[in-house]
């Protein structure tokens, strides 16, 4: 095979894995040119052709880079960078190739591979990762022997043997990477974060909640949060993330609340558990309801007992955080409950009359919110994500006309009817249900499952009343009969929690807690005991070497210099020294007794000096003439 040519498609190869992950992300004209340039630089290798000479492409790279050099500022450097990057690729790709040119494409493409892990890091960087470095160690190796002779062409054997040492050698240094990667100092935040913009996602969960707004609501399967806990109940499975305390209109909408609203006493005695977050730009943290403490981000308790960071949720993020059972708050010291009374603009008479007649003067909170759960249950409601009430008055649409509706609906309803009852409610945004992962012993929560609930003060305490529960068909609410993540996908996104959990999640806190437990545990070591232990492991692989240093030479003979030392050990027998081998075989062979001797040494030098591997056939005659010697 011409190496000229093996390396061109090798250079091919680099360009494309380096390139590959980064397409998603350019701008529209470059994700059209790229490929483009990509197949025609293939064609013109077949052809032996250059499309672009040196002029027009300097020209065309000095355009780029003051286009987007003009279009580059403070708040934006990743976009216009990875976009000249990938132009000068493409430009370099319908080049001349020589080994200049080479060189700069296999450069080229490793900067393209790591410029798109600023937008993504996802676990699918890992394999092209591997495949790059693979590629680019082989070319370049490759590149040494074009350069001294393009023209050279290679059989199977060298072929093979620049292969193995070409991949190799990166291979043996890849097994360097895990170690280096968990001991070398990790900063809280990517240095090239202040790069880029921040990249913000979506939540499924809004500062702003208006039945009626939407008729039909559109579902995103996008991940939200992995969560590494033990199997919960399903009915426990609420991830609080906001509280919605004040009707705005035909909304719901939040206000700072009072600073002597929540006391939650810290519980050690809580559910543990280990939050993996993505991104989604928003500043509260979610938890298992309530989080009652946390550890991983800086961030602060709201009155209302919710958790702020100090910076938006731009990045993957993980927190390990305590949580208590029940969905119960306890109140803190007595305050006004003015916020948590006020009524929406538009209450109809009809919805005024209905929570008077189930209501008694002299009725507890409790008896109050039983009387408005039976009547939920009376009404024969039904939760849907489609054909949703609205109007002017979506909640009694909802509540006497359709009966159907999304889990806004019922939670709107519920505490403008517990206000209206005179009992303190808010609604609180989150999330409920997850699929468990029984291989990685974790809940996926996806923004599907978005949902809207609400807590009543009762007793001194905040709790969890959810009326959805109370829909005919409640059971469909998060979709709760996919708890369990099954087949493929429990193993796909299994190995994407783990990276998340081991490549991206992994910073400066979590180093120190590793070595803070490594040396609790060395701490306990008998070390007199594990040396004595470890004799056995640390001398049989000693004498392992060791022989196989004293045996190595002998293995790598071939076949005739194996036959020459039994030549002359059969020698050294008859008392024939042998340390002078400039006399010749022929000179030692005629000191013998046996005419075999003779015949081999005309036969061993005519086959040394005929410069041909040996066959079979003389091989096996070697062998028979020095048995004839014994």
């Amino acid at each position: 095979m011409p190496i000229r040519r093996l390396l061109l498609s090798i250079a091919a190869l680099a360009a494309l894995v380096g390139a590959a992950p980064l397409w998603p992300w350019l701008d529209l004209p470059l994700r059209l040119v790229l490929p483009v340039a990509f197949l025609l630089g293939l064609w013109a290798d077949q052809r032996g052709t250059v499309l672009l000479t040196a002029r027009p492409a300097t020209l065309l790279i000095v355009v780029a880079f003051v286009w987007y050099g003009a279009h580059a500022s403070r708040g934006d450097i990743v976009g216009p960078a990875t976009n000249l990057l990938a132009l000068l690729l493409a430009l370099r790709l319908l080049t001349e190739k020589s080994s200049r040119h080479l060189l700069q494409i296999f450069i080229l493409a490793l900067l393209a591979l790591a410029a798109s892990s600023l937008y993504s890091l996802s676990s699918v960087f890992l394999l092209f990762l591997i495949l790059e470095v693979l590629a680019i160690a082989f070319g370049l190796f490759l590149l040494c022997y074009a350069d001294a002779d393009p023209q050279a062409q290679l059989d199977r054997r060298p072929l093979r043997a620049i292969f193995a040492i070409g991949l190799g050698l990166p291979l043996l240094s890849l097994l360097l990477v895990p170690p280096l990667f968990f001991i070398l100092p990790r900063t809280q935040i990517p240095l090239w974060n202040f790069l880029n913009q921040p990249q913000s996602a979506i939540s499924g969960i809004s500062d702003h909640v208006e039945p009626g707004s939407v008729s039909t609501l559109a579902q995103s399967k996008r991940i939200v949060l992995r969560v590494e806990t033990s199997r919960q109940p399903v009915n426990e499975l609420y991830w609080r993330v906001i509280v919605l305390n004040t009707p705005a209109g035909k909304a719901w909408v939040r206000r700072s609340p009072p600073a002597a609203e929540m006391n939650l006493p810290a519980s050690q005695n809580g559910i543990q558990q280990r939050l993996y977050i993505e991104p989604t730009g928003e500043f509260f943290l979610p938890g298992l309801d309530p989080l009652v403490q946390w550890r991983g981000l800086p961030a602060a308790r709201t009155p209302d007992s919710l958790v702020i960071v100090q910076r938006p949720l731009n990045q993957r993020s993980m927190v390990q955080a305590i949580s208590s059972q029940g969905g119960r708050i306890r109140s803190g010291k007595p305050f006004p409950l003015d916020l948590y009374l006020t009524l929406p603009e538009e209450v109809t008479p009809r919805l005024r009359s209905t929570v008077a007649e189930l209501i008694q003067e002299g009725d507890s909170a409790r008896q109050r919110i039983t009387a408005i759960e039976g009547f939920f249950l009376q009404q024969g409601l039904n939760y849907s994500l489609t054909d949703l009430p609205g109007g002017a008055a979506p909640i009694d649409d909802f509540l006497f006309a359709k009966k159907s509706g999304y889990c806004e609906h019922f939670a709107v309803a519920f505490a403008t009817m517990l206000r209206l009852a005179q009992v303190p409610a808010r609604l609180v945004g989150g999330y409920y249900g997850g699929e468990y992962s029984e291989f990685g012993g974790y809940y996926l929560v996806s923004e599907d499952r978005a949902h809207l609930w609400v807590e009543a003060l009762v007793d001194g305490y905040w709790e969890r009343l959810d009326p959805t529960r109370f829909a005919r068909n409640a059971d469909s609410v998060g979709n709760v009969q996919q708890q369990r993540m099954r087949g493929l996908s429990q193993w796909v996104d299994a190995f994407n929690y783990y990276w998340n959990r081991t490549v991206i999640s992994y910073d400066l806190s979590q180093q120190i807690d590793w070595l803070r437990r490594a040396g609790k545990e060395t701490r306990r070591w008998d070390f007199a005991a594990i040396f004595k232990q470890s004799i056995p492991f640390v001398v049989g692989p000693v004498v392992f070497v060791v022989l196989l240093a004293l045996l190595r030479p002998r293995l790598h003979r071939s076949p005739q210099e194996r036959l020459l030392q039994r030549f002359l050990r059969q020698l050294r027998k008859e008392q024939i020294a042998t340390d002078d081998l400039s006399l010749g075989l022929h000179t030692l062979a005629a000191r013998s007794r046996y005419p075999a001797a003779r015949t081999f040494a005309a036969r061993y030098n005519a086959l040394i000096f005929s410069g041909r591997p040996p066959s079979a056939a003389e091989i096996s005659e070697l062998r028979e003439l020095l048995r004839q010697m014994q």
